[in-house]
């Protein structure tokens, strides 16, 4: 097929209605109408994904607070990199589950998922604040807390997919700046409360802020198609298609390196030399910015098409990452915290859409989401423990600020590569034709 008609093709799948019951449909008869793209309900979907995103990523991305309460209180005998793992598994259970959570969301088992996920989350944080050893965090905080989220988040990509099409890239942008929020609010609650009624309270409150919050979820989250009972979990038709692979790729190498400066700024700011009050304050910054990231770039993809933005996102995201290896004032901090924050965030909140819009018939996109998460969760898993290998490699080497070139040589090679990859995926599509994609 030409893959200039691709378009064509979607949109025609798009624009009709069911016409028979899952029982009685086969897998070709199953007929699509075109999401309203607007409306109560359409909204309140975006929404119930907010909460999700808050108490989900937003919850991951607040574990830098964790570990350094673990690092110098609770498990002082504990190394950082080790600790730093279970950090590491929630991010890889959330993704890795992908797969069946997807498909269990296109089967119509949406509230079964959500109550799952919340038990999970609400009972792993509940038993962190009872734990006294690392293995206990480990299981509570990590692998409990890690699945649960899985479990709470694979829905949100298939509801705003089947409410919108026009403004799937706004919708699904608004509801991730929950997770930006969360990485400022989450740290500021559990530091405050840290002080004031202890570890174990703080940790009990955050659970129950956690099932208050998703409890709105609940109340309004809702399909609007039809189940697709029938169907593996894994689409193997899915991996003939040129597009869709090489977007996985770039996606995974996406998720490979994007985390690097995250993980590592605050650590590379005391190097060069700035001192620590400022440098604390990098990661919050990061994760401002990136909360207007999700926004603004996300309704412009809409206007001129999600990989069209993302394409230019990723490799200037890489190029930015080398460019911390020459940052040595405070001031140059600061800039590239600022643009990277931004940078980023369209990176994080677009993939679902473009995989959406990627999947010809909309009862099929929690499938293909969960697919490509389960095959990034690999790369997402080995990104920071091989930028920190390289860190560790460059201290024999070098001092001073040297000892980060490798570190940014590899999370702006890893981007850029990844960046080429979402090229790739937009030439499979449409080929060199500048056009909305």
């Amino acid at each position: 097929m030409n893959p200039s008609n691709n378009d064509e093709v979607l949109a025609s799948h798009e624009k009709t209605v069911f016409n028979k019951p899952d029982s009685e449909a086969s897998e070709s008869s199953v007929i699509i109408d075109s999401p309203p793209d607007g409306g109560l309900t359409a909204w309140l979907q975006v929404v119930a994904s907010w909460m999700i995103f808050f108490n989900t990523w937003g919850l991951l991305n607040s574990f830098g607070v964790f570990q350094n309460y673990y690092t110098t209180t609770l498990l002082p005998t504990s190394s950082p990199s080790t600790i730093s793992w279970i950090g590491g598994i929630q991010t890889f259970l959330l993704m890795i589950i992908g797969a069946p959570c997807g498909r269990l969301v296109d089967a119509g088992y949406l509230h079964t998922q959500i109550f799952i996920g919340i038990f999970l989350e609400v009972f792993g944080m509940m038993m962190a604040s009872i734990s006294t050893k690392y293995w206990q965090l480990f299981l509570s905080q990590g692998v409990c807390v890690g699945l649960g989220a899985g479990f709470l988040w694979y829905p949100c990509p298939t509801v705003i997919g089947q409410f919108f099409q026009k403004r799937r890239m706004t919708a699904l942008g608004i509801a991730a700046t929950g997770s930006s929020l969360a990485g400022i609010i989450y740290p500021i609650i559990f530091s405050n409360l840290l002080s004031r009624v202890g570890f174990a309270w703080s940790m009990r409150i955050l659970g129950l802020i956690m099932l208050g919050t998703l409890g709105v979820c609940v109340s309004v989250i809702r399909l609007r198609l039809q189940p697709r009972r029938q169907g593996p979990f894994w689409d193997q038709g899915a991996l003939r298609e040129p597009a869709y692979v090489a977007f996985i790729g770039a996606f995974s190498l996406m998720m490979m390196g994007s985390w690097v400066p995250y993980n590592y700024v605050e650590t590379f700011a005391g190097v060069v030399g700035v001192n620590e009050s400022l440098a604390k304050w990098l990661l919050p910054i990061m994760n401002a910015c990136s909360l207007i990231g999700r926004t603004g770039p996300n309704y412009v993809a809409d206007k001129v098409g999600g990989l069209n933005i993302m394409t230019p996102s990723i490799i200037l995201a890489g190029v930015v990452s080398l460019l911390w290896a020459l940052a040595k004032t405070s001031g140059a901090l600061i800039a590239l915290a600022i643009l990277y924050g931004f940078i980023s965030g369209s990176m994080i909140s677009l993939p679902p859409a473009i995989i959406a819009h990627l999947t010809p018939r909309a009862d099929h996109i929690g499938t293909r989401v969960g697919m490509a998460y389960t095959i990034a969760s690999f790369f997402a898993l080995v990104g920071n423990p091989i930028g920190g290998a390289i860190l560790s490699l460059g201290k024999r080497h070098h001092t001073g600020e040297k000892v980060f070139f490798g570190t940014w040589f590899f999370a702006g090679l890893v981007l850029v590569t990844g960046g080429l990859l979402c090229f790739v995926t937009r030439y499979k599509r449409v080929g060199l034709k500048l056009t909305k994609i």
